[in-house]
């Protein structure tokens, strides 16, 4: 079991050394550091609080994006919300999805309650 364990890890480790990343994960996750690269977090309640200068991947019961992305975001959770720009394609999927801001690119939002309070960028 404990092989396993070192096993996935490796597994985790080797691409985020090759491809300056930053992973995270946690029940509650507050990002207050801007990330180097690209961002992946796994949490029950995550905050992204610092702008994140690539990717954002990131799932988590309560997903909140209060700083902007450079970069494209794929989030998923039961309650999301983006408050800053996205400069790239958004690709969102929950039960309840709020976008507070613009968009750059490709808007895609799958769930129960979509809330686009952003106009378009075109």
């Amino acid at each position: 079991m404990m092989r396993a364990g070192y096993l996935a890890l490796i597994l985790l480790a080797v691409p985020v050394g090759l491809f300056a990343a930053t992973v995270g994960h946690g029940r509650t996750l507050v990002v207050s550091e801007p990330p180097q690269g690209n961002a992946y977090f796994l949490g029950g309640d995550l905050t992204v609080a610092a702008p994140v200068s690539g990717d954002l991947v990131a799932a988590g019961g309560s997903v909140v994006v209060s700083s902007p992305i450079a970069g494209d975001g794929l989030i998923a959770g039961g309650s999301i919300e983006t408050r800053k720009p996205v400069a790239g394609d958004l690709r969102v999927a929950g039960g309840k999805i709020v976008v507070e801001d613009a968009i750059g690119g490709d808007l895609a939002a799958i769930g129960g309650v979509v809330d686009i309070r952003s106009a378009p960028a075109f």
